[in-house]
């Protein structure tokens, strides 16, 4: 059997309150799908909550915490986080000015990938070699695969597709237009990072609760 993560978050400060709430949630799941060693919801877990004040960031931070430290079956756990409050205006421009450089860069980088894509394209040459692993296949071949092989965008992670070898996915392009866009791929990376900070929830000074864990199903 396996089990599937159960975690509610609480707006509230008062651990007694958190635990009337967290009763309140055995009784519905009890009346709205039963209780048992496998019902996938809070009766599975046994035991009074066990509250960490950890004070995390994010809500999102402190279940991600509760499931690295919860066990199946045991007690469930309470971990604190700071509420979120409204962003100010310096924020929103934060947020937005993060969100057009890293859209620049790729945009920049989609440019390259594309420009370099159809030069390969272009090629005189019917048969095409691989450098990395000494395949050749007709110019054609690549052709006809394109929607596999020369995908012309780049994903959000950062990576930067370009044609490549349908047998060991090496890239074909020109070694010089790789180097442009490898040199692409971590201001890429680091301007995701930049605005993924930016568009966090802004904490507060008050704080909520997280409770629950792994629910066995």
């Amino acid at each position: 059997m396996g089990a599937t993560d159960y975690i509610i978050g609480y707006r509230e400060s008062d651990q007694a309150k958190v635990i009337k709430l967290w009763e309140r949630q055995i009784e519905t799941d009890e009346c709205e799908s039963g209780r048992g060693t496998y019902a996938g919801n809070a009766t599975t877990m046994h035991g009074q909550i066990k509250f960490h004040d950890e004070r995390f960031s994010t809500e999102s931070e402190a279940r991600n915490w509760i499931l690295d430290q919860h066990e199946k079956w045991s007690g469930p756990i309470g971990a604190s986080f700071y509420l979120p409050v409204e962003k100010t205006e310096r924020d929103k421009q934060r947020e937005a000015k993060a969100a057009e450089a890293y859209t620049k860069l790729c945009e920049k980088a989609k440019q390259i990938v594309v420009k370099a894509n159809n030069a390969f394209r272009e090629r005189k040459s019917k048969m095409i070699g691989c450098s990395n692993c000494g395949s050749k296949l007709s110019k054609e071949h690549y052709h006809k695969n394109e929607s596999v092989h020369a995908i012309l965008h780049v994903q959000r992670e950062g990576h930067l597709n370009t044609v490549a070898c349908s047998v060991c996915k090496a890239p074909l392009i020109s070694e010089t237009a790789l180097k442009q866009i490898l040199a692409y791929e971590p201001k890429i990376k680091a301007a995701n990072e930049v605005s993924i900070d930016a568009h966090k929830p802004k904490a507060g000074k008050q704080i909520g609760w997280c409770v629950g864990g792994w629910a066995a199903t």
